[in-house]
């Protein structure tokens, strides 16, 4: 809830000095909107998937991320 606060004020802050415009304003809550609903989400599923299943999936999808990383530069 910290952190909340914290953003909070640094938007209205920036806004303020005209850092912040609305176009980007609004991408802002898009993405937060999406990020809530994706960690909603993600808490759904990770109720539904067998406990010794899922540190096979982070190490995939970190194994991935490296390849990817490395690949790309």
């Amino acid at each position: 809830m910290t952190a909340v606060i914290m953003h909070i004020t640094k938007v209205a802050v920036y806004g303020s000095y005209d850092l912040i415009g609305l176009h980007t304003l609004l991408i802002s809550l898009a993405i937060g909107a999406v990020m809530l609903l994706g960690t909603y989400s993600g808490k759904i599923l990770l109720n539904k998937l067998p406990e010794h299943i899922f540190p096979y999936i982070v190490e995939t999808t970190l194994l991935i991320s490296g390849i990817i990383f490395i690949v790309r530069g």
